[in-house]
């Protein structure tokens, strides 16, 4: 067994926007003034844009890290089939994601 390890830095937030969206309508609607302020999906969804674009750096890269945890199962499935693409055969049992 063997371990990678790489960090990632300077993250185009906006390219993943739409991949964020769903964390980021789950914390506007359990929010009570978030709310308050949202009675459509139309809404929340141009609430939480605003949400991550008003985000500053370290609460953006603690999202992303919630959303990778979150789908740890599926990360691990796509780096597999990208490794499977390019002739690599490999099973990975472990995918972290934090904050340094």
């Amino acid at each position: 067994m063997i371990e990678i390890s790489f960090r990632v830095d300077e993250i185009d937030y906006d390219s993943l926007a739409d991949l964020l969206l769903p964390a980021l309508l789950e914390r506007v609607e359990n929010d009570s003034i978030g709310r308050f302020f949202v009675r459509s999906p139309e809404a929340a969804e141009q609430m939480a844009r605003k949400l991550l674009d008003h985000m500053s750096q370290d609460q953006r890269d603690a999202l992303l890290v919630r959303f990778l945890s979150a789908n740890k199962e599926k990360g691990a499935e796509t780096l597999e089939g990208m490794a499977a693409q390019n002739g690599v055969k490999l099973r990975i049992t472990e995918l972290e994601a934090r904050t340094v």
